[in-house]
């Protein structure tokens, strides 16, 4: 090249230099990790630390409590011995005691019971019992125990149960009207959802919402008998959350599994049911099945189990050759039920109490329906192939009719002008 470029010389690489370099940088990688290590140690271990002594607070904190419960106990049973009021509160402390920790090991049926033997003894020796309220009516140690018996009966999924515990939420509202109490509000809403009544359930939960919206008073309780255990469903906070997360649950309610379609459905089940509904689900307590009635043109019919016995009855007189109530197979081939609908009925599904299905059919029923459809279909075809040829003939003739009529027309028209040529000659001449 150019003459008065400039280059300048590359340095020879010192292999050692860079090799130095290099195992500084390395060097001081691993001493940053060891570095991070032992800080991460140092926290995990003051970490560990910590859960240790709260692990030990917590510890002695239960070994206190426990020592002044065993102190307590044995101060109350020296007292008993003197004392027979002291052995029947003892008893009854006792007895709700094991009622609260079953409720909370979930074992519902058996913290009825001892939440109903509670209720048994106060009702019978109340005046005895050394409650802090010595009125009844207004003791509002009472109300948490019928509450926390209707919580119980609630969760044991029987109706039965269900019913008693509405009684005693019932109890709480007319006997023990006095005592403030919002958590009722809370036992009749899920009462009413167990039972898929969501009408009622919203009602309840709209009146816990509006109850704190007024800043009415709350008073947060202990599980009955573990003085030492917060009951969370007596909490302000608590429910005061749950009623506004409940009034936006129940407004928008699962689907039934069927609607009962049975004319009376309401008057036959008012006494079957505390509030008796058209909706059918599987998830009721007292839920003993259903009956799904099927016709040829696809309508499907629900009944509850009493109803379609109803249904049945009032067929009696059209279908029973004895005495006897019609039986599911004596309504096949009968004109459906659904107004202005002249399908038969086909199929009979049997629905039990755990949600298993029977179907009934009669298959001659069958074999003769589809063959009369098929000869009905046939009969059409024909019929309609008929009147098809038959329309296009009438349309030929028409057309011939028409074209003659043209024709004549035509013809006529010709006649007229020749005429009238001749006419004109003869005045020219």
């Amino acid at each position: 090249g150019d003459p008065n470029a400039t280059y300048r010389l590359a340095k020879p690489v010192n292999v050692k230099q860079m090799k130095a370099k290099a195992d500084e940088k390395k060097r001081k990688e691993e001493e940053e990790e060891e570095e991070e290590e032992e800080g991460r140690k140092r926290k995990e271990g003051r970490k560990e630390e910590r859960k240790k002594c709260l692990a030990m607070k917590k510890e002695k904190r239960e070994k206190e409590i426990k020592d002044r419960e065993e102190r307590e106990e044995e101060r109350k049973k020296l007292l008993a011995m003197n004392d027979p009021k002291e052995t029947a509160c003892m008893k009854l402390n006792d007895i709700l005691s094991e009622a609260s920790s079953c409720f909370m090991k979930s074992l519902f049926t058996k913290s009825r019971d001892k939440y109903e033997e509670a209720l048994d003894i106060i009702a019978k020796s109340f005046s005895s019992l050394k409650f802090k309220n010595k009125t009844i009516k207004t003791c509002d140690e009472v109300v948490v125990i019928k509450f926390m018996f209707a919580r119980a009966c609630t969760n044991t999924n029987v109706y039965s149960d269900i019913i008693s515990g509405h009684s005693k939420l019932n109890e709480i509202v007319t006997i023990h009207k006095d005592v403030k109490f919002p958590a009722v509000f809370l036992g009749f809403a899920l009462m009413f959802k167990k039972l898929n009544r969501y009408e009622q359930a919203l009602v309840y939960a709209e009146k816990g919402v509006d109850y704190f919206d007024k800043n009415l008073p709350c008073v947060a309780y202990n599980y009955p008998g573990i003085p030492s255990q917060p009951l969370d469903e007596t909490r302000p906070d608590y429910l005061k959350k749950l009623f506004n997360l409940l009034k936006v649950d129940y407004k928008c309610p699962p689907k039934p599994e069927a609607i009962c379609k049975y004319k009376d459905c309401l008057m036959v089940n008012k006494n079957a049911h505390i509030i008796p509904s058209v909706n059918i689900y599987i998830s009721d307590p007292d839920f003993r099945g259903y009956f799904k009635v099927w016709c040829r043109s696809n309508c499907a019919l629900d009944f509850h189990d009493n109803c379609w016995g109803a249904q049945k009855g009032d067929y009696s007189d059209i279908l029973a050759k004895t005495t006897k109530t019609p039986t599911e197979k004596d309504f096949f081939g009968l004109t459906c039920f659904t107004p202005d609908c002249e399908g038969l009925i086909i199929k009979i599904q049997i629905y039990d109490s755990n949600g298993d299905v029977k179907t009934l059919e009669d298959k001659k029923l069958m074999d003769r329906i589809e063959n009369e459809e098929k000869i009905k279909k046939e009969e059409e075809r024909k019929k309609k192939e008929k009147d098809t040829k038959e329309h296009q003939q009438r349309k030929l003739d028409d057309k011939i009719k028409k074209n003659k009529r043209r024709k004549e027309r035509n013809k006529s028209s010709s006649e007229k002008d020749s005429d009238s040529v001749k006419d004109d000659t003869k005045v020219e001449g």
